[in-house]
């Protein structure tokens, strides 16, 4: 079942990924297309996230966003901005903007998305979809949860940094996290398990040896338990 649903999740984002006129990065360059991006912050004040907007195609293209509640923490708020920033009452915002042809458009003038849990631990969770006016069908979708906790207590996975991306041979894992026994898991485009390693661990690193897996995209999850903490895209050379 666990395969069978990395391989319908992977699926999508690689056809997200080839087909989409736009695509929506962090700052990184990471695509978040069809994905699920998790930050963290305090349960008092607001904090935000920006993400960049990539014209995937040669023509000018105007964005539309909108903002879809998927499970809300009680008595928190939210808020997007696309070129202007919206009230957390308004869902879909009324103006688009435009990117040139090839270009990124990233910063205050993209999109940003904003969380306050006023007090509130746990974790809100919000789908951001954005489409183009040239073709309104074609719509991409990123799905953001915003974890907080007392005193600016961040999520289990507390720092992660996985390097060289693109890889030929090794890849390298630096992590810091609030509990032990954790995991990471490499998967091809086809959603199958290709490597896997436990994190014993609360930090360190470690290393998973990829030389011998063909070139192309591949997705790592960090997890606990059932629990899926982080997912990103690694590239393989």
């Amino acid at each position: 079942m666990k395969k069978i649903l990395f391989l319908i999740s992977f699926v999508a984002a690689f056809g997200l990924l080839v087909n989409a006129q736009l695509i929506v990065t962090d700052h990184g360059g990471n695509t978040l297309n069809g994905m699920v991006h998790t930050i963290s912050g305090p349960d008092t004040g607001e904090f935000a996230e920006e993400l960049d907007l990539v014209n995937n195609f040669g023509t000018e293209i105007n964005v539309f966003a909108k903002k879809v509640e998927l499970s809300v923490i009680t008595d928190s708020e939210n808020y997007f901005c696309l070129g202007s920033c919206y009230p957390p009452n308004i869902y879909e915002a009324s103006n688009s903007v435009a990117i040139g042809g090839g270009t990124t458009l990233s910063g205050l003038a993209g999109f940003s998305c904003h969380y306050n849990a006023k007090g509130n631990p746990g974790t809100t969770s919000m789908r951001y979809v954005f489409w183009t006016a040239e073709n309104p069908t074609d719509t991409v979708y990123v799905d953001v949860n915003f974890v907080t906790g007392p005193n600016g207590k961040e999520e289990i996975l507390t720092y992660l940094n996985v390097y060289p991306n693109p890889a030929s041979d090794i890849v390298h894992l630096d992590y810091q996290l609030t509990e032990k026994d954790s995991w990471f898991t490499l998967y091809n485009m086809l959603g199958t398990e290709v490597k896997h390693i436990d994190l014993n661990d609360n930090s360190g690193s470690s290393f998973v040896r990829v030389s011998d897996l063909n070139a192309g995209v591949y997705f790592y999850t960090i997890g606990r338990g059932s629990d899926i903490l982080k997912t990103e895209r690694l590239v393989i050379k």
